[in-house]
């Protein structure tokens, strides 16, 4: 699970507010059913953002983002180099294929997500 904080201190605009309502259900959803793919399709949805906004910590009990936006990042740049698309067969551990999937697929909509 990821827990995202602000950098600011400022009261939360409505922009931002819905942003961060939307990802606190998926996160109560991972604790009530923790199922891998449901575990790190809301990891995933945890790191969304508006554009501009962000975190600037990220403090990750159970290193789920973590490897998400390390091996995000790796993927990237492969893409940007190659255009070579991540295999999730490329390995046997099963809950890894889910990550690798996540991140394949979300290369062919926004090839710099882990990047910024």
């Amino acid at each position: 699970m990821a827990f995202l904080v602000e950098k600011t201190t400022q009261v939360v605009t409505s922009t931002r507010s819905m942003t961060f309502c939307r990802a606190t259900p998926m996160l109560l959803q991972h604790l009530l059913h923790p199922r891998p793919r449901r575990c790190h399709y809301c990891t995933e949805r945890a790191l969304d953002w508006v554009p501009g906004g962000g975190p600037n910590l990220i403090v990750d009990h159970g290193d789920d983002a973590t490897l998400l936006i390390h091996e995000g990042v790796k993927a990237e740049e492969l893409y940007e180099k190659t255009k070579e698309l991540l295999d999730p067969n490329s390995t046997d551990n099963a809950e890894f294929q889910i990550v690798l999937t996540i991140i394949r697929d979300g290369l062919k909509t926004n090839p710099t997500r882990y990047q910024r």
